[in-house]
């Protein structure tokens, strides 16, 4: 989700450019913008492309990580399916001229779409070859289709359920 601009009330409750996380299998994930925004992220799935009430309950998890920032507007809420890769790495690749793909960030996108995008905008602009170290390693997988979701979506639930009951 993206928040409404915040002006000076960002400051209040985070003062760093840098992306955060926190250590929760189904963490919170989350970086200011240079409009002074939060673009906020959490609630993983493999299976529901859309979640009811998303909006409120990424607000909600806001609110429990800065509850000085309640009232705060959430301008944009979108969802998407969680992307792990079975080898746990970032793909990127190239499956024609012309076609470029990067996905299976774990979570960690908000962090690394910049580096896998820079990583393609090299290779486009100036032959940069530097994606290869993920290519040449880390390539796509078969992930077995409905029954690799569902095998996914089980232990999703199985780490959150860990989370809630370690406190």
């Amino acid at each position: 989700m993206a928040t409404e601009p915040l002006g000076d009330r960002l400051k209040s409750a985070l003062n760093t450019g840098a992306a955060v996380y926190d250590t929760r299998f189904d963490f919170d994930y989350y970086r200011t913008l240079d409009d002074t925004r939060i673009l906020w992220g959490g609630r993983i799935s493999a299976l529901s492309m859309n979640p009811p009430d998303l909006r409120n309950k990424l607000y909600s998890d806001l609110m429990r990580v800065y509850p000085q920032l309640e009232g705060t507007k959430i301008e944009h809420a979108w969802h998407g399916i969680m992307s792990y890769a079975r080898h746990k790495m970032p793909v990127i690749g190239r499956p024609t001229d012309g076609v470029w793909f990067t996905h299976g960030f774990g979570g960690h996108g908000v962090a690394l779409t910049h580096l896998f995008g820079d990583m393609i905008a090299g290779a486009v602009a100036g032959g940069d070859e530097l994606y290869r170290n993920f290519t040449d390693h880390y390539g796509l997988k078969n992930s077995y289709g409905l029954l690799g979701k569902l095998a996914a979506e089980a232990t999703y639930r199985y780490y959150i359920l860990r989370d809630k009951l370690r406190g």
